[in-house]
């Protein structure tokens, strides 16, 4: 059976179930690096918040055999469990006095995303594009991203540079900056004591945490860390590796690492860059390094 087929069985099999009450519907939806989901949106009468269920990893369970009776009833049990029983107002949303203080920003892959990058308003950087988002909060459903769209900054009447003003105030703030050695990172998975010379660079939630490199000051601070001019791995959106340059470092060795990294450890959504980076602390600057390319620093 077919992505589209299963997709619209589910959602008929999970109709029955849910009644009446409850209307859904089926859709492809695009996330990070236009890695497509299949996805159940579930309304309930009365209710304003319609949650998006993820089947994905239920078509890989009914390629496998599994009955699509029990994968149904799997969904409608996710779904009451995470239902939202009373309204949500997002009439705030339209008033950009009162979101300004929660705008953040975050990295993604310029051209894995350049289809969404026509929609969002953004800032490239390197291969990357600098994005920006409401960082949502509310007691009853928890912390959430909003992505901000080009009919958004219309609305509010604002512009890229007020958006990265208020991104650069806020980040930081909301998502304070983690940075300690890969050994110390790990010592309670591994108490004894781990000599290592690779450092990680995230925030303190270790969610869209790459965004901390472009956090004021922080290259500089990893420079006195680490004693010095550094090589930046992108591990992927949530965090990066801060290599120390030593004269024994090979360049094309660490891409390999990126590569090999990416295509078995990172799951596609997550991923942020095959190339690898350097902090020159002379120019303050940072560049990126080409394969085969000894002319950084």
């Amino acid at each position: 059976m077919s992505e589209d087929k299963f997709l619209e069985e589910l959602k008929h099999r999970v109709s029955e179930k849910l009644g009446n009450g409850v209307h859904i519907k089926s859709q492809r939806v695009r996330k990070n690096n236009n890695v497509v989901y299949l996805g159940l949106i579930l309304h309930r009468e009365g209710c304003n918040i319609a949650p998006t269920l993820y089947v994905n990893s239920l078509y890989e369970e009914y390629q496998k055999g599994a009955d699509l009776e029990e994968l149904a009833e799997h969904v409608v049990q996710s779904y009451h469990q995470g239902a939202v029983k009373t309204d949500i107002s997002m009439d705030f949303f339209m008033d950009f006095e009162k979101v300004k203080e929660r705008i953040a920003y975050r990295l993604i892959n310029a051209e894995m995303n350049k289809e969404l990058l026509k929609d969002i308003p953004h800032i490239l950087f390197l291969d990357w594009a600098i994005c920006f988002y409401y960082a949502f909060h509310h007691d009853t459903i928890g912390e959430g991203m909003i992505l901000i769209h080009n009919s958004h900054m219309d609305m509010w009447k604002t512009n890229h540079e007020e958006l990265m003003k208020l991104a650069v105030e806020n980040t930081k703030r909301m998502f304070p900056p983690m940075l300690m050695s890969l050994g110390e990172l790990l010592k309670d998975m591994w108490p004894e004591p781990t000599a290592s010379n690779l450092y990680v660079l995230s925030n303190e939630q270790k969610c869209h945490g790459s965004i901390a490199l472009l956090y004021p000051g922080m290259l500089q601070e990893a420079a006195e860390l680490l004693g010095g001019d550094f090589f930046v791995l992108p591990s992927s959106i949530h965090e990066v590796l801060l290599l120390r340059r030593q004269n024994e470092n090979d360049t094309d060795v660490l891409l390999d690492m990126i590569s090999e990294a990416n295509r078995n450890h990172v799951m596609e959504e997550e991923l942020l860059s095959y190339h690898l980076y350097y902090y020159d602390t002379e120019q303050d600057k940072l560049l990126k390094v080409e394969k085969n390319n000894e002319n950084y620093g």
